[in-house]
């Protein structure tokens, strides 16, 4: 079709309505046609299907449509050979213009009527000029003037389906009619330049070699061409398609469709066929036969039985591989750890009809997980993981895919949103963005082993499978995985309450979530008296709490009511609190019960700790244990079942600091101890006796790397009981202080006495008395600091290259001194103190 006088027809459109875009309103298909095309856009009064148009707005869109705007303006100043149309008058150049092309003509009277509506037969006229059909005339005046037109327009089909009132198309045209013969005009033009054939789309870019905007089809048969149209593909035919703006490649895929194609093999129209059935989720897949949840099954024909008939499979892929359909079931199946000739896919896609499968798209998941946040438009998607707790971890993934209201869609990482989804499967994921939902919790329901949490009188499974498993909140903070088996008593606390909730692509449950308010957690007690409490929290802040009247304090091991006084420092406990007050306090551990049932940390042939950071496990003399970030880490050192150093820490920290020949040892308390305890609290851990609720540590050393030594001679006696700080002069007879960490457990020592002080942060942790008034004196018989030697009571001893002197500023012949030998080499003196 000439290009001009389809943009002569396209526009003829515009001046009847805004080109843009809305969705059809109507019920006449042709005008929603044009409307869904972006053709007709209705106005502030709507449509306006029963109005008129002018004939110099006509007059005006020929003009433009053949880019003839700077001609009319040319025309403009020159004189219209109608008596109607002044120089004046806005349209005289368009109407000199379209009337000299004589695609609009004048009245026989000299008048062209500018102002008049446009009749049936105009219209008609003007749309059978734009074909640049021969038209005979001849003969035909007055009323029947446009008589040659109307027939040439029945022939066409220009008018076809149009009902002209009355027969009069001397009458004014409505815009629907109009728009109903400019519809018929361009889709004879069209697709006598298009292809109409039924096909299922089976490749697009993710599955196939192809470009992101292409697929490919698999011709089935042709459709509903026009006579005029030039078919170039036959049946079988495997054709790569450029899909045009609007068609989704995702949503397409497995489809049987009705496709639409130019001379250039764009896809320019694709309707779905509703006679096919278009399965999501999981199905059972055998020897030339396929089972879908739904109980149905479907036979697998790889080869259809005759060229007529399209019954066959035309495509077979898992995870995004092509198979052969009994490679498909044979390679896959003993992935369920048997084989027993069936292969069971997680999620698929699956095109039937009749009972004939011709489609199947199949996924096996790696996990599938709650969307917690997203970073840097979807470069880090964080999820909540399951296993063997709730966590929070990170996927950077290279492509999504959308799922939502059954279907799929083209998705952008970008998209991705909390609140949505994710199926892992080799670096891409399928995205559910519409599984979020609120309702009552009910109950848990449990059949052929199979758990469901009910949820406003709906089942929704319970997976039973790790990464897969879903996770729960009570207070919509503290995540835990949510076991099938425990599931009744870990969403106790949520019966008859609103909840949210997330699903998966098979409607499986991935989330719930409570907002019940929970104020409880897990303490290490730094001190105690006879009303209040201070405690070391897993953050690593301390607070105060206070007991009244109603506070209940509770112990175990041995168990029983309790005191304030019960809770010494470095117990570890269960607090349930009200603000600042005690609720509930359980003493779980005290030092010396962290003292006696401590184990042993396992050490690998190297000496290495046996803590494994990547795997998240610890390996005691008698177990491996899982932790998880939740996992509360404390340290309480004793001394004599007194705490000495008591401290919140986290693994990481734990193994970057501690000196590699300390024999660790470690109180593991696991979820069911926490569950068996009845500690009466409402969040619920579960009962595995393999994972770690609290872990806490004893006989912690530092390494030497974050201490440091300080030897000084006491200026002033320290009081363990009373004072915070030291105070003394070093080597260089600088008066130093240094305070005391809390921590710290040392003893009484006396002035001038020379102490060794280790320091942690500039405080003091420990400290031990080298010199005292009863330490060995000798008197030096000399000295010779050039060759390194001191001779003591006539005996001779090499001088350490870096010894220290304390008392006096140098050491002379005949002064009294005590000295503090190299422990590793007792004939190297490192510190003189003169007396």
């Amino acid at each position: 079709m000439n290009k001009k006088i389809l943009s002569l027809v396209l526009a003829l459109v515009m001046v009847l309505g805004s080109f843009g875009f809305v969705s059809a309103q109507t019920g006449n298909q042709k005008v929603d046609w044009l409307i869904e095309e972006g053709l007709v856009l209705g106005d502030a009064g709507g449509y306006r299907l029963n109005d008129p148009i002018r004939r110099s707005e006509v007059a005006a869109m020929v003009a433009r449509a053949l880019d003839a705007e700077s001609a009319s303006e040319l025309l403009k100043g020159i004189p219209c050979a109608f008596s109607d149309v002044p120089l004046s008058h806005w349209a005289n150049g368009y109407i000199n213009y379209s009337t000299s092309m004589q695609y609009v003509n004048g009245y026989p009277d000299g008048t062209f009527g500018p102002d008049r509506n446009i009749s049936y037969a105009e219209i008609i006229t003007i749309l059978v000029r734009t074909t640049e059909a021969e038209v005979n005339t001849t003969g035909f005046t007055g009323e029947q003037w446009a008589t040659p037109y109307i027939i040439e327009a029945i022939e066409q089909g220009i008018t076809q389906g149009v009902t002209v009132p009355d027969s009069n198309y001397n009458a004014a045209a409505t815009r629907e009619k109009v728009f109903e013969m400019v519809y018929n005009t361009v889709m004879k033009r069209l697709m006598a330049e298009r292809e109409v054939y039924k096909a299922i789309v089976v490749e697009n870019e993710r599955v196939g070699n192809l470009d992101e905007n292409e697929v490919a089809v698999v011709i089935l048969g042709e459709g509903t061409n026009s006579p005029e149209a030039e078919l170039r593909f036959e049946k079988d035919d495997e054709v790569t398609l450029l899909l045009t703006s609007g068609m989704d490649p995702e949503m397409l895929l497995g489809k049987v469709v009705d496709v639409t194609i130019d001379k250039d093999d764009n896809l320019v129209g694709a309707v779905v066929d509703g006679s096919y059935d278009y399965y999501t989720g999981p199905f059972a897949a055998m020897d030339l036969e396929i089972m879908l949840s739904t109980g149905d099954y479907f036979d697998v024909i790889e080869e259809a039985s005759s060229s007529r008939s399209i019954e066959q499979l035309y495509g077979v892929y898992l995870n995004e591989e092509a198979y052969d359909y009994l490679d498909y079931v044979e390679d896959n199946d003993s992935s369920d750890g048997t084989l027993d000739g069936a292969f069971v896919a997680e999620f698929a896609r699956v095109t039937v009809k009749g009972d004939v499968v011709f489609f199947i798209e199949a996924y096996m998941f790696e996990d599938i997980a709650p969307v917690i946040d997203v970073e840097d438009d979807g470069e880090e998607i964080m999820v909540w993981t399951d296993y063997p707790s709730a966590d929070e971890d990170s996927y950077f993934l290279d492509h999504v895919v959308g799922f939502e209201a059954g279907d799929f869609f083209e998705m952008e990482l970008s998209e991705v949103k909390a609140g949505d989804v994710v199926h892992v499967y080799d670096g891409y994921a399928i995205v559910r963005t519409d599984g979020e939902f609120t309702g009552e919790y009910e109950r848990i329901r449990e059949s052929s082993d199979v758990f469901y949490v009910e949820i406003d009188d709906e089942l929704f499974q319970i997976r039973a499978t790790n990464n897969k498993r879903p996770v729960y909140t009570i207070n919509g903070s503290n995540f835990f995985t949510l076991m099938d088996i425990n599931a009744a008593d870990d969403l106790i606390f949520l019966e008859d309450d609103e909840v949210r909730f997330l699903l998966d692509v098979n409607d499986s449950l991935q989330l719930i979530s409570g907002q019940i308010e929970v104020s409880e957690k897990m303490i290490l007690v730094s001190d105690s008296g006879t009303r209040d409490l201070d405690v070391l929290l897993m953050d690593g802040s301390e607070e105060s709490y206070r007991t009244d009247n109603f506070s209940v304090l509770l112990r175990r091991n041995p168990s029983g009511s309790a005191g304030l006084d019960d809770f010494t420092r470095g117990s570890v406990g269960y607090l349930i609190y009200d603000g600042s007050l005690i609720d509930r306090l359980v003493r779980i551990a005290t030092p010396e019960y962290i003292e006696a049932n401590a184990e042993n940390v396992l050490k690998d042939s190297r000496g290495r700790l046996e803590i494994d950071q990547s795997r998240m496990t610890i390996a005691t003399e008698s177990k491996i244990y899982d932790f998880t970030s939740k996992t509360n880490v404390f340290i309480v050192n004793t001394e004599a079942d007194v705490a000495t150093r008591i401290d919140n820490i986290s693994i990481r920290e734990l193994m970057d600091t501690i000196d590699s020949d300390s024999e660790l040892r470690a109180l593991v308390i696991t979820n069911k101890d926490i569950t068996d305890m009845n500690l009466g609290n409402k969040i619920s851990v579960g009962s595995s006796d393999s994972t770690a609720h609290t872990i806490v540590f004893t006989d912690f050393v530092l390494d030497d790397e974050f201490v440091d030594v300080e030897i000084l001679l006491l200026e002033y006696a320290f009081n363990p009981s009373r004072d915070d700080e030291i105070t003394g002069t070093n080597a260089e007879g600088d008066s130093v202080d240094f305070d005391v960490a809390d921590f710290a457990v040392l003893p009484s020592m006396s002035t001038d006495e020379l102490v060794e002080l280790v320091l942690e942060d500039g405080k003091v942790i420990a400290a031990n008395v080298l010199l005292d008034s009863d330490s060995v004196r000798f008197e030096v018989t000399s000295i010779s600091t050039r060759n390194e030697r001191i001779s003591l009571d006539g005996e001779e001893f090499w001088l350490a290259p870096d010894y220290m002197v304390f008392g006096d500023s140098s050491v002379r012949s005949g002064d009294t001194v005590s000295v503090v030998f190299n422990p590793e080499i007792d004939i190297e003196v490192e510190i003189i103190f003169v007396r």
